[in-house]
């Protein structure tokens, strides 16, 4: 349903973000009250384009007002409050973002029905009011400063460009997004160093739960929704001259010390959570002496090298899965969580048995297939297939009909790019497509995918499956109608 690499803004995973291209990452004004904006939006579905902003008339608006906010799209405040002036992103936003239970209605007049959409946003300018001088005749602010706030090539222009020229804006774009990513990832770093010290004189007050929440915070410098302007232009550390990739390291491996301590100081101490979150330190960085007597001082034996067992909870997490595991350890725990997940689906356990499913992939990010032999490799890409495609059955048993469609193109996806032979499972995938539009009454887009079903050898006895199971939902449906209007009608027998 959303690509990879979108993040969610939304608790409800109804409305998600995904960067297109960065923005002054030292103005994130927008994210206040009383900050004029200026803002450019496109906004489409499958269907097609439904609307934009009128053409060099980008839509201006001051954050916080609400008489004007509540005549915007739904998504649009929310939205441009995580844009940092200048950016572009795209937004996929499910209708109740966009227009509420309001219809849609497209350029060519027809009612659009879609569920999702995407709106492509250009934050042109983000000014607080404080900084804006007033036109005395107009008495508005103007938000727009005369010269161009943003320049930008158009396709025409950039077709009577040659081609050196071409390369050398193509170059120019490059430099200045490696170098804005440089700027954040620098604001980044400074901004855990500071939560990281904020963190440690909470707890040196014996302020026990706050510095933990800050310890944690610390370690969130590298997420989103971050506001890393918040550090003072005068604040030093010990550790602020080293690179990037250190500090992370550094930030990480001693908030998660922090936490431990914090563990520790409560009466009864939670030894075992500060065992975890200890052992999650050590394996981001097994030299650290800190670590290392923290550990030995809970019985913990630090020197051995034994592989930890399948069901410790350090291997379900992405970090413990460095480059040093051996392949032998990731096929056979991957095989592990695939066999028991078989086991807990026969047994009916399919909540439990998802979570084993959705395991087997952890032990093999990209960097891990790296001078892997190809049987190797592909043994793996099979049994990544399987358990998601068991994954996708354990949805349709917990009736997580929502789960089944995104999940199946990302299944379809994943296996056209392994090159594997493995036509049987997507033949099934696009069967349990069909299922769950089916259970979700989507009637609407059951046609497209059965024609997809249909296009594939084997289907005829599917596809008969689904139109038998089409009628009989349809028979449900007219049932329950016929139910809600007798009651409401008071003719019920």
């Amino acid at each position: 349903m959303y690509p990879e690499g979108s993040v969610p803004l939304t608790a409800d995973r109804e409305l998600f973000k995904l960067l297109r291209e960065y923005g002054d990452i030292k103005n994130r004004s927008s994210n206040y009250l009383d900050t004029a904006v200026a803002v450019e939006y496109l906004i489409k579905s499958e269907k097609g384009v439904i609307d934009h902003s009128p053409p060099n008339s980008p839509l201006c608006w001051i954050t916080g007002d609400k008489s004007t906010e509540d005549k915007l799209y739904i998504f649009l405040p929310i939205c441009v409050k995580t844009m940092s002036e200048g950016e572009t992103a795209s937004f996929f936003i499910s209708r109740k973002y966009l227009l509420g239970s309001g219809k849609l209605i497209t350029f060519d007049g027809r009612v659009d029905d879609s569920e999702y959409f995407e709106a492509i946003v250009h934050l042109i300018k983000a000014k607080p009011l404080s900084d804006i001088d007033y036109d005395d005749n107009i008495q508005r602010p103007m938000c727009l400063d005369q010269e161009k706030s943003h320049k930008s090539i158009s396709g025409d222009d950039l077709m009577k460009k040659s081609p050196e020229e071409i390369i050398e804006i193509s170059k120019s774009v490059d430099d200045k997004k490696a170098q804005a990513q440089k700027e954040e990832l620098r604001q980044r770093s400074k901004y855990g160093l500071y939560q990281l010290s904020i963190a440690d004189k909470l707890f040196e007050s014996k302020k026990i739960v706050a510095s933990r929440k800050e310890y944690n915070r610390a370690r969130m410098a590298w997420g989103n929704n971050i506001d890393v302007n918040q550090v003072p232009s005068d604040f030093v550390h010990s550790m602020i001259e080293v690179s990037d990739d250190q500090i992370k390291q550094y930030v990480n491996v001693h908030s998660l010390i922090g936490v431990a301590k914090t563990f520790l100081a409560v009466n009864p101490p939670l030894k075992d959570k500060a065992i975890a979150s200890l052992q999650e330190a050590f394996e981001l960085d097994n030299a650290c002496e800190d670590v290392i007597k923290m550990l030995q001082d809970l019985g913990v034996d630090t020197n051995s090298n034994s592989f930890p067992d399948f069901e410790d909870s350090r291997l379900i997490k992405p970090q413990f899965w460095t480059e040093s595991i051996e392949w032998k350890n990731r096929s056979e725990f991957a095989n592990y969580c695939n066999s028991r997940g078989k086991i807990l689906y026969e047994a009916k356990d399919f909540k439990n048995a998802l979570k084993y499913f959705n395991r087997v992939q952890i032990a093999f990010p990209n960097q891990s297939f790296i001078g892997i032999a190809p049987k190797e490799a592909n043994e793996i890409f099979a049994l990544i297939i399987s358990s998601k495609s068991n994954g996708i059955a354990c949805h349709i048993e917990l009736g997580q009909y929502e789960n089944v469609v995104p999940n199946s193109d990302l299944l379809i996806d994943y296996i056209h790019k392994t090159g594997l032979p493995m036509e049987h499972f997507i033949l099934k995938t696009r069967y349990r497509i069909c299922l769950a539009y089916v259970y979700m009454n989507r009637f609407d887009k059951l046609e497209e995918s059965l024609k997809q079903l249909g296009e594939m050898p084997g289907s005829k006895i599917l596809i008969d499956d689904i139109k038998s199971k089409m009628q009989k939902q349809e028979l449900i449906n007219t049932q329950e109608r016929d139910f809600l209007y007798s009651k409401m009608t008071n003719t019920r027998k």
